[in-house]
């Protein structure tokens, strides 16, 4: 599926993999490869969550989003990290891995044209 987001004074759009089960939700990007999909994570309510990435092998890029759909908080998550948020209530997720599919959308939310590019980047 596709969602729109807004960073920066400009509307794009990024094809995500909705993540709906527990299981899904629990299981995130760990154990999958670089190449996987963007997943978006939907929360009922706001609300302050810490995410890690042990088992995730590559880092990515975590956009938190409240319900009002503002930007609440953006980082780069390093794999096996134990902690990560924004400090700011949330009620949606979306983690995009750091891989070619994703390069242009990373640098523009980022707001650096070179932050990723090259292949010995990823």
């Amino acid at each position: 599926m596709k969602i729109k987001l807004k960073s920066r004074g400009r509307e794009f759009e990024i094809e995500v993999e909705r993540c709906e089960s527990f299981s899904s939700q629990g299981r995130g990007l760990m154990f999958r490869s670089r190449e996987t999909n963007a997943l978006l994570f939907d929360f009922p309510d706001d609300a302050e969550r810490s995410i890690h990435s042990l088992f995730v092998f590559f880092q990515f890029l975590a956009i938190w989003i409240n319900k009002e759909g503002k930007i609440v908080g953006k980082k780069i998550v390093k794999p096996f990290r134990l902690h990560a948020n924004p400090g700011k209530p949330f009620s949606r997720l979306i983690e995009i891995p750091f891989c070619e599919k994703y390069i242009e959308t990373i640098n523009y939310i980022l707001g650096n044209e070179n932050i990723v590019g090259k292949e010995k980047d990823l």
